[in-house]
C-alpha cells in the first residue's frame, strides 16, 4: 500500500470541492446559462471524493512453538490412533497422516506429524496442540493425544484495566470475547475477528494472547490494551476548489473518540472558500458486539458564484442533508474482508439568482431522498510480489421531488430528472508491489443510471482524483467512468513520485431527447484523457505534501461557444497542491 495513504476513522472526510455543469434545462426567460454551478452538484463533488477506507490489521494470536526432540532411532509405522479427540473424527485425522503409514520414522519424524495435525485445527479456526505420549510402539501403531482447547474467558489485568479511559474495561472484555462461550472449543477466527473489530473501535488498541486458564484445559485470552487520543483530526490548505466559487481551500477535520466510553465516534469537518462554506457532524456508536456500527449526519453548504461570468445574476444557494447510516462487517480477517453498508440520505436543495428588478428568486427548491445499500471488499495477496485490492459496488433508489420547485415545468419538458430514478456504482482499485522501489496503482469508478439525474447524483471526471489535465467541473453525466493509471517510485520512507495517465468517458445525459424529441446537447458522450507527474512528501509531524502537474491529451470535445472548458478557463498544464498537517 502507497505510503501516503492516510487512514482515517472519520466516517466522511472532505478532500475536495468540485463545480460542474447543471444538468437541467432552465425556463426559456431564466437567465442562468444551461451549465450554471448549483448546490447539488456542489456537493455531489464533496461526496464523489471522499476516499475508501482500509481497514487495519493485527498481529494473529498463534501459541508457542514447541520445541522438537531428535533422535536417530526409527519406527515402521503400521497405522495412527488418536486420542481426545472430539471436534473430528478418527477418519478425518487419519486422513491427515495416511501417507506416512508404511514408512520408517524418527521421534522427530513423528513429532512432525504430530504438528500436521495440530496445524490441520489451526486451519478449521480451532487451536489444539497434538503430542506423542509415552507408549509402545511394537505393534507400529502410533498413538497421537490431542488437546483441544477449550475457551477460559478474558483476563484483563488490573494494571491495564486501570489505565484505560477511552474504552470502559467492560466494553472492551465483551467485544474480545464475542463469539465465544466458557468450556466451548477455542475458536481462532471467532478470536481472530475479536480482535480485529475491537481495533476498529475509536479510542483503544488491543491485542489478545493466550494463556493458561483457571482450569486444566481451559485456554483464557490475556487483553494488553492501551488508549488511542480522546482527539485527533487534520488541516489542509489546498488549490482543489472551482473557479467559480474559489481554487483556494481552507479544510479541518476533528475526531472525537469514544467521548461515552462505548466505542463511539463524533465527526466534525470543516471547509472554506471564497464563495462556499461547508460543515459536517456525524455521530457513529457500535451496536452489539459483532462489529455493527450505526450513524447519524447533518451537514450544509452555502454557496455564491465568485466570478465575472455571473455579476449580472449573482447566483447562490445553499444545500440541507440528513443521513443515517449503518456498516457491518459479514467478514473480518487479516487479508480478507467483505464489509456491508447502507446509507439514508434526506437531500434538501435552494438555487437563487438576482431577477432583473432587484430581488433574489429561486431557480430551483426541491428535494431528494436515497437509500443505497453496498458491499466493500478488501483484499491483500501475494500475486506476483503481493498487492490490495480494494472494491466497492453501491446500488441506489432514490426519488427527486420538483413538485414545488420553479424549475418544475421545464424539468418536465428537457432533462426529466423528477420522480423515482435508479443508479448503480462501482469503484475498484489496485496497488501491485513491482520491486522493493516500485509500484504500479490502477484505479476504475463506473456509474449507470436507469434515466436522467439531479446534478448531485452525477458523476464528474474532472479534478484532483480525476482526468487530472481537466478543471473540477468538467465532464458530468449520468453515466461514465473514470480509469487512473500510476507507476510510483519509493525514493525514500518520506519521498515518492509517480508518472499517471487518465482516463474518462461520460454521457451527460442518459436520454439525450426532450419531451418533444429534441438534442439536450449536441455532444453528449465524449472523453477526456490527459498525463503527467506527482510527489508526495510526508514532513515533520507527518504532515502531507502532494504536488501534480499535469496535460491533457487532445482537446476538449464539449467545449463553450468561445473555445473555452465549461468551467470558463482553458488551461493545458494543470498544477495542483496539497499540504496537510494532522493533529
Amino acid at each position: 500500500m502507497s505510503f501516503f495513504y492516510r487512514k482515517s476513522q472519520l466516517t466522511v472526510v472532505l478532500t475536495s470541492i468540485f463545480l460542474s455543469d447543471f444538468a437541467l434545462a432552465g425556463n426559456t426567460t431564466d437567465p442562468l446559462p444551461l451549465g450554471t454551478p448549483s448546490a447539488g452538484s456542489i456537493l455531489r463533488q464533496i461526496e464523489q471524493l471522499q476516499p475508501q477506507q482500509v481497514l487495519p490489521t493485527t498481529p494473529e494470536v498463534k501459541p508457542a512453538p514447541k520445541e522438537i526432540q531428535k533422535s536417530t532411532a526409527k519406527v515402521m509405522v503400521k497405522g495412527f490412533r488418536f486420542k481426545g479427540n472430539h471436534l473430528f473424527t478418527q477418519d478425518e485425522l487419519a486422513g491427515i497422516v495416511k501417507q506416512y503409514i508404511g514408512k520408517e520414522l524418527t521421534i522427530e519424524d513423528l513429532q512432525n506429524v504430530a504438528a500436521e495435525v495440530s496445524t490441520f485445527y489451526r486451519n478449521k479456526g480451532y487451536l489444539a496442540v497434538a503430542r506423542l505420549p509415552k507408549q509402545d510402539v511394537t505393534d507400529g501403531v502410533i498413538t497421537i493425544e490431542v488437546d483441544e482447547a477449550k475457551y477460559g474467558g478474558i483476563l484483563l489485568p488490573e494494571r491495564i484495566e486501570n489505565n484505560l479511559h477511552r474504552v470502559n474495561p467492560d466494553v472492551l472484555e465483551s467485544f474480545m470475547g464475542n463469539g465465544q462461550q466458557v468450556t466451548q472449543p477455542l475458536s481462532l477466527q471467532k478470536l481472530d475477528r475479536a480482535i480485529l473489530i475491537t481495533n476498529d473501535l475509536p479510542g483503544v488498541e488491543a491485542q489478545g494472547n493466550l494463556v493458561p486458564g483457571d482450569v486444566e484445559g481451559e485456554t483464557k485470552v490475556a487483553v494488553d490494551a492501551r488508549d488511542k487520543p480522546l482527539l485527533s483530526g487534520d488541516v489542509t490548505i489546498d488549490n482543489w476548489g472551482s473557479r467559480a466559487t474559489g481554487q483556494n481551500r481552507a479544510l479541518a477535520d476533528l475526531l472525537i473518540a469514544s467521548p461515552t466510553g462505548i466505542g463511539d465516534l463524533v465527526s466534525l469537518s470543516g471547509l472554506y472558500t471564497d464563495g462556499s462554506q461547508y460543515g459536517r457532524l456525524e455521530y457513529a456508536l457500535p451496536l452489539g458486539y459483532d462489529g455493527w456500527r450505526l450513524g447519524v449526519n447533518t451537514s450544509h453548504l452555502n454557496y455564491h458564484l465568485i466570478t465575472s461570468d455571473f455579476v449580472a445574476t449573482q447566483p447562490k444557494g445553499l444545500s440541507s442533508t440528513y443521513g443515517l447510516d449503518t456498516q457491518y462487517p459479514l467478514v473480518r480477517t487479516q487479508s480478507y474482508n467483505l464489509t456491508l453498508t447502507s446509507t439514508f440520505d434526506y437531500k434538501y436543495f435552494n438555487n437563487q439568482y438576482l431577477s432583473s428588478t432587484g430581488g433574489f428568486v429561486p431557480s430551483s427548491d426541491y428535494t431528494i431522498q436515497v437509500y443505497t445499500i453496498g458491499l466493500t471488499e478488501v483484499k491483500t495477496d501475494d500475486w506476483l510480489g503481493g498487492g490490495t485490492t480494494v472494491t466497492s459496488l453501491n446500488y441506489g433508489i432514490g426519488s427527486v421531488d420538483l413538485a414545488n420547485s420553479p424549475n418544475f415545468v421545464s424539468d418536465s419538458l428537457n432533462a426529466q430528472t423528477n420522480g423515482g430514478y435508479q443508479r448503480l456504482r462501482l469503484a475498484l482499485n489496485r496497488t501491485q508491489t513491482l520491486t522493493q522501489d516500485y509500484s504500479m496503482y490502477f484505479s476504475f469508478q463506473g456509474q449507470f443510471a436507469n434515466k436522467n439525474l439531479d446534478p448531485s447524483e452525477k458523476l464528474y471526471l474532472g479534478g484532483p482524483t480525476g482526468v487530472r489535465a481537466y478543471p473540477l467541473s468538467e465532464g458530468g453525466g449520468d453515466v461514465g467512468y473514470i480509469e487512473n493509471l500510476e507507476l510510483r517510485k519509493q525514493v525514500n520512507n518520506r519521498l515518492q513520485f509517480a508518472g499517471f495517465l487518465d482516463n474518462g468517458m461520460v454521457s451527460q445525459n442518459k436520454n439525450n431527447y426532450s419531451a418533444s424529441g429534441q438534442a439536450l446537447n449536441l455532444v453528449n458522450a465524449y472523453h477526456l484523457s490527459g498525463y503527467g507527474l506527482m510527489a508526495t512528501y510526508i514532513g515533520p509531524y507527518k504532515s502531507l505534501l502532494k504536488l501534480i502537474w499535469s496535460h491533457r491529451i487532445g482537446g476538449n470535445p464539449n467545449p463553450t461557444t468561445t473555445g473555452l472548458d465549461q468551467a470558463g478557463s482553458l488551461i493545458y498544464n494543470q498544477f495542483w497542491m496539497s499540504a496537510m498537517l494532522p493533529f
